[in-house]
């Protein structure tokens, strides 16, 4: 028989201490990212963070919830939680697990839980369970500033994956022209003088304010910082405990850049968080005056350069407008869709409620 452990902020802390969690072998969580859980400042001492499924002792299953609150249009605070990972055992796959896990996360956090990024094995059983329903579809875009025939072409035509092997080629030889000719796709540099900051100051976090009259989940001055000093994803080599961890928690190249941009009167004129991780960019935080867009996209284009870039990723509604409609160093461009998911009462509630949401809101600023 199934039994699911549910743990609070201090279940999770003392789970990951003991002995049973260090000779797991598979384990539910990494020790940096229960610490990151652990530390949310929107979490309640109450809530469930994890939801584990055993059968008898062998964890067969987990679930993970990151606590978090929106804001409908009258200004009342919500409290909710994001579905942020779900694992099942090869082993005892076919026995309901994923579906029993969903289904007490959804009630333990009160119906208000939400989730995107998944899988479409995943959707597929959320369809199923039929306690979810679309919140929003965001379009996107990546752009291409490397050959990726090999990984683009074969999901599209059962030819293409035949001949992966010659794709393979192409992008080999195409990105060795292009390495010879990258100084002459240099950008210009951006004209706005801009900073590397370490946190979200005062004056940071009252322009970010300013900005956020329609966000739905309007992270402030604590969550920004929170979510910089605790990234999901160290950047280094894996170590024997990651091993047992099927989501990553490792990697070659991740770190986060929190940028400050200056008019020419030094005047604060916007605010971005950069996320890479080896050669893919993606930017979680974006605000800034209108009339400072195209430098927003300046200092995006410098660090695409600078990190010898291959993708770079926004869903930020005038970040791909400008990307869409303006000339880049960019090989291709690629129309992308996030769908964001919903419990059907919260999703009824912010149905007629007209809101914006951060590229990083939820669990995707930590991936």
């Amino acid at each position: 028989m199934i039994t699911i452990q549910t743990l609070n902020r201090q279940q999770l802390a003392d789970f990951v201490a003991s002995d049973q969690y260090r000779h797991l072998p598979d384990l539910p969580i990494s020790p940096h990212r229960a610490a990151a859980h652990i530390n949310n400042p929107r979490a309640q001492a109450d809530d469930p963070m994890m939801l584990l499924a055993w059968l008898e002792d062998e964890l067969v299953g987990y679930l993970g919830v990151l606590p978090d609150q929106y804001t409908t249009t009258d200004g009342a605070q919500v409290h909710c939680g994001w579905l942020s990972c779900l694992w099942v055992s090869d082993r005892h796959r076919g026995k309901s697990i994923a579906k029993i896990l969903v289904s007490q996360g959804v009630e333990a956090i009160g119906g208000q839980i939400l989730l995107t990024e998944f899988t479409p094995a995943a959707k597929q059983l959320y369809d199923r369970l039929g306690l979810f329903a679309d919140l929003q579809i965001r379009e996107g875009i990546r752009l291409y500033y490397r050959l990726e025939l090999q990984r683009l072409l074969p999901p599209k035509r059962t030819l293409f994956g035949r001949i992966k092997p010659l794709l393979a080629v192409v992008d080999a030889l195409g990105n060795v022209a292009l390495d010879a000719l990258r100084p002459l796709r240099k950008p210009r540099p951006p004209v706005a003088a801009f900073r590397y900051v370490e946190q979200v100051d005062d004056e940071i976090a009252a322009f970010i304010e300013d900005k956020q009259a329609r966000e739905l989940f309007r992270r402030g001055q604590a969550e920004l910082n929170w979510a910089l000093q605790n990234p999901w994803v160290l950047q280094g080599h894996p170590d024997e405990a990651s091993r047992r961890y099927y989501f990553s928690s490792f990697d070659r190249v991740f770190e986060f850049k929190a940028i400050r941009l200056s008019d020419a009167n030094g005047k604060l004129c916007a605010f971005l968080i950069l996320s890479r991780r080896n050669h893919n960019l993606k930017m979680p935080v974006c605000y800034f005056e209108p009339a400072c867009i195209e430098q927003v996209a300046a200092v995006v284009n410098h660090h695409v350069y600078q990190w010898n870039i291959k993708t770079f990723s926004t869903f930020h509604p005038e970040i791909v407008k400008y990307y869409q409609t303006n000339r880049t160093f960019a090989l291709f461009k690629k129309t992308l869709k996030r769908h964001y998911l919903s419990a059907k009462p919260m999703a009824v509630r912010l149905q007629e409620q007209v809101f914006n949401i951060q590229d990083g809101d939820g669990d995707c600023f930590f991936t």
